[in-house]
């Protein structure tokens, strides 16, 4: 499940893309562009987020997936993490995010439409 593709939120509103980088619930992000952050107040795990528009949506999972297979297998090697960061394509982002906002497989998420059901089919 860790490198699935998952649907996430912040607690309200639009659902998102994520894969998790590490579950650990020790990250924490101080705002919102900056590079999570491991520490002991930590209570998000580390996610790489899509943030694409919502026409480009359906590559959204081979974008995340082949991003992922670049991150550090030890995700608090902050130097490789950094490195990690630092060359995100656009639309993709590392956040810190509690597990009770991942909501399950991205392709059974709530909320889906059979048109976006045959979108994906065909992608």
């Amino acid at each position: 499940m860790l490198r699935d593709v998952q649907a996430a939120y912040y607690g309200i509103g639009t659902l998102f893309p994520v894969i998790v980088i590490d579950p650990t619930p020790n990250w924490i992000q101080s705002r919102l562009g900056a590079r999570p952050e491991r520490s002991p107040e930590g209570h998000g795990m580390l996610l790489l987020r899509w943030t694409g528009r919502p026409h480009d949506e359906a590559s959204a999972p081979a974008a995340l997936r082949s991003t992922a297979r670049r991150a550090p297998h030890d995700a608090g090697n902050m130097a490789e993490l950094q490195q990690f960061w630092s060359t995100l394509p656009t639309g993709l982002h590392l956040i810190a995010l509690s597990s009770r906002l991942l909501l399950g497989p991205w392709d059974t998420r709530p909320g889906l439409t059979s048109g976006q059901d045959n979108q994906r089919a065909a992608a």
